[in-house]
Formats: C-alpha cells, structure tokens, sequence
C-alpha cells in the first residue's frame, strides 16, 4: 500500500464535559519504542474544527502552534530548542473552541486567522516568525476584521496556495457552513458564499487535500453526535479553483455520499455489519467524525461509533473501494469515552501525513482505569497497535507537526469547553 500526503493533518473533536483530577501534576516524560513527550505549554487548548493548528519548519526544527488559554488568551507559540515563546493575537471568552487557524507558507506572509465561539473573524499577517518572544511586542500585524455580513463565526480552516487563500467557518444560528477567499494573502476578502447549508441542524465540514493533488480535496460532513440515530457522515470531493471562485454553494449533505449512518440509539441489538476481514462489528448509535485521507486513490473517514445500550465507544475506518461502496473496519476500542449526554468524547484519531506512512494514531482510557495511552497502527488489515506514549492525563486530539513528531493535549481537568486545564506536549519521534 502506498500513499503519498500533500498537506498537514487536522483533526475534529468538540469536548464538553469531563471531570478528572483537578490540578495539574508535574510535567510528565513518557519513554516510549521511539521517543518521549516534552511538555510546551501548561494552558493551552485547542479543539478540532479550526486548522492548520501546528507546523515545525523542515530547515530549523523550529515548531509552531496555536490554541486558546483557560483565561481566553489567543496565542501563537514558537518552540526552538527546547525554549517556549508565544505572542498573544487575541481575546474571548475562554473556550477551547477558539484556537486561531495558522497557515505557513515558503516566500509568503503567514497568515493566522482567528475567531470566537461564536465572534467576529479577524486576519493578522507576519514575515517574521521567528521574532515571536514572550514579553515582546507581536510581530504580527494589526488584527483586519474579515467581513461576514453581520453573521458570527465558529471555527476557521485555511486553504491555500500561495497568496490565494480560502477560509471555511460555520457562520450564524443556522450552523451553515460559508467560505471567503482573498488573493493577496489575507489582504482583501469576498463577500462570504455558503458552502454547506446544514438546515438548521449543527453541522461540521471538515476538508482534505487529495494526494495526488493538492488543490483537490476530500470534503467529510456531519452533524451533532446528540443527533444520535439520525446522524451520518457525508463525503464529496471539492476543488480548491471551486471554492476559490465562489461556485461551491449551497449544498446539503443529501448531496453527499453515504459513508456511514448511525443505528437506531433504542435498539439493543443494532444490524450486525462487517469489517473487511468479514467480522461482526456493533452497529453505530451515533458517530463522531476524525479525519480523512487518502490511499491507493481512496478515500478513507477515521470516525468514531458507539452503542448506547453497551457504552461501547469504537474507533473505526470506512474505505471506499473501486466499485463505489463503503467498507468498516474496526481500529480499537476507546475504552468507553468521557463527557456527558449525547456527545461521547474520544481523546480522538490522526492519520499520519508523510509519505509511505499508513498509519492512524488514536488515543484511548486504560481498561484498569490507570490512565490514558496514544497508540499507532497500520491501515494494513490485521495489523496489530504499537503503544507510543503513557500518561495519567488524556492524551487526546494530536496534531502532526509534518515530520516524526505529534503535538498532543494532555488534559488535566475538563469541566466543561470553558472550563479546563489542558497542556501541551510534543510528542518525539
């Protein structure tokens, strides 16, 4: 199996409720087969639906990441060395919702894009990255309001090539899905045109790019886990020419093909499916949307289902083939998720972007209930999982970094989305 990636990974969790020990315990060093986690930031949080979060430069080591402090302060951070420093962009109330989008590219400004939960969109530029020092004035420019109509925004997600640049957010009461584009790096902006119309229902839009082009990109829709029974996943492909013209409009995830469909959330006995190696799996009750790449020319959804009925949470892959159809495959268990209600959070599934690496890192609970582990495991059918990191926080939403590192949450105390203590720690390759 080979695959060759073109862009950097995000990934797509939304945390509501989790309660585990209050206070943060010393930085944790995890010796793992390969490496060790090194803790950047003790009040750092960043959530799924915004991106690109993190970057590192391939000349320099150096890394780079945003995310959102438990005081609402909107922060890009610089790791060289060993040393943090991080200039503040913005800020919100405290939500982990509100991590600003950070797009880098060679020879053009960099471009961070930032909103609140929901809020007004703003655009900073710099060409200085390396200027960024705790204490010292931002080497960003004057935050430029990006128009949207009136509507408040939710999440940003950067596409891009060179100085032509497009932004997706959910935007209004709605939870429509709008996009602006700007041909001067973040300059200008066109009016927004809606891309997704999600009929009143809380939706999520989540794109890819394809590896054999860069400016194609697989495009995965679904809404709200509380939706249970009623919920799926949606994918089509997109082009970047597309959105940046304004031609993307208006469609609903009826337009979408069927990846997955949630069970019935009151049967105890959903219809039995089958993974590709013909085993019985438990039908979903409802489902959480992770990732999407491609292999071999396919495309490939991470996602999550779980039986209400059982409390069993199941992280998953869904391949289309050749012929069209979709086929399920089981990953690994969760170890039974966290949160309240309807949503069911997992710590959450990454596939690894660089080239000739068909993996998928996903994060799970100890079945003693000892702590949390993240673990990788090849996309190859009976493949077995390689435990890569320990801790006694979750290890949740990683972040590829675009070489042998992840960026990983350790989360100390999760109250609610405003109310957390979450780290950060990369994750040595």
């Amino acid at each position: 199996m080979q695959r060759r990636f073109r862009a950097s990974a995000l990934a797509a969790l939304v945390v509501s409720a989790l309660l585990v020990p209050a206070a943060l315990a010393a930085p944790v060093e995890v010796a793992h087969a390969s490496g060790k986690l090194d803790r950047v930031s003790t009040v750092a949080a960043y959530s799924w639906w915004s991106g690109p979060l993190a970057a590192s430069s391939a000349s320099t080591g150096n890394v780079y990441f945003t995310a959102v402090t438990h005081q609402g302060k909107q922060r890009v951070y610089r790791v060289k060395n060993g040393r943090v420093d991080y200039v503040s962009v913005g800020n919100v109330t405290a939500d982990d919702h509100s991590a600003p989008a950070l797009s880098i590219w060679p020879g053009k400004p960099t471009i961070v894009v930032r909103t609140a939960h929901p809020g007004v969109m703003y655009v900073s530029t710099t060409r200085h990255l390396s200027k960024i020092k705790t204490g010292a004035a931002s080497p960003f420019s004057k935050a430029r309001k990006i128009p949207f109509g009136g509507l408040k925004t939710s999440y940003a997600q950067i596409l891009r090539d060179g100085d032509r640049v497009v932004v997706l957010t959910r935007a209004g009461t709605a939870y429509d899905w709008y996009e602006v584009s700007s041909p001067d790096s973040g300059l200008t902006w066109t009016p927004p045109v809606r891309v997704l119309d999600a009929e009143g229902r809380q939706s999520y839009l989540l794109l890819r790019p394809s590896e054999s082009d860069a400016l194609r990109y697989h495009a995965v829709a679904y809404g709200h886990p509380k939706y249970g029974a009623e919920n799926r996943i949606g994918y089509r492909e997109l082009t970047f020419d597309d959105l940046w013209a304004g031609t993307v409009r208006d469609l609903r995830l009826g337009q979408f093909e069927e990846v997955v469909a949630a069970g019935d959330p009151n049967d105890d006995d959903p219809p039995a499916q089958h993974d590709l190696d013909g085993n019985v799996i438990i039908d979903a009750n409802s489902l959480r949307l992770f990732d999407v790449v491609d292999v071999d020319g396919e495309p490939v959804v991470a996602y999550a289902s779980w039986s209400v009925a059982r409390s069993e949470v199941i992280y998953r892959l869904a391949r289309r083939t050749e012929d069209g159809t979709w086929k399920r495959s089981t990953v690994a268990g969760a170890g039974g998720g966290f949160g309240a209600g309807s949503a069911k959070y997992v710590p959450g599934m990454l596939f690894d972007t660089r080239p000739d690496h068909d993996v998928v890192y996903y994060g799970y609970a100890a079945a003693d209930a000892s702590g949390w582990a993240l673990a990788s495991r090849s996309l190859e059918p009976g493949s077995t999982s390689e435990v890569i990191a320990t801790s006694p926080r979750i290890l949740a939403r990683p972040q590829q970094l675009g070489d042998s590192r992840l960026l990983v949450q350790e989360i100390a105390n999760y109250v609610t989305y405003r109310n957390f203590r979450i780290g950060v720690s990369i994750l040595q390759g």
